[in-house]
């Protein structure tokens, strides 16, 4: 069994929440301690748990690509429905 194995077995029965790094050039092992976070959906920096977006610039730019999908969406479901339709005109003698 490694000794990553064996950190890892240690802190999750002490119920606590780790981040192990192993660095085993001369066997040096970091063990830090990392607070409950979210990440931000656009720019990925941490943020307080029950948070989305860290900051306005970052809701901006979540809610144009949010609207560039929908865009999308309702074009690729216009080109599979107009092929349908085509597809239906088409084989009927």
């Amino acid at each position: 069994m490694s000794l990553y194995l064996i950190l890892e077995k240690l802190v999750k029965a002490q119920g606590k929440v780790f981040h192990i790094r192993c660095l085993f050039l001369g066997l040096i092992i970091m063990v830090e301690k990392i607070p409950p976070h979210n990440h931000c959906h656009m720019c990925m920096k941490a943020i307080p748990v029950g948070e989305k977006l860290c900051s306005d610039e970052c809701q901006q730019r979540y809610s144009n690509l949010s609207r560039k999908r929908r865009y999308i969406w309702l074009f690729l479901w216009a080109i599979i429905i107009g092929s349908i339709i085509v597809l239906m005109l088409v084989q009927t003698p």
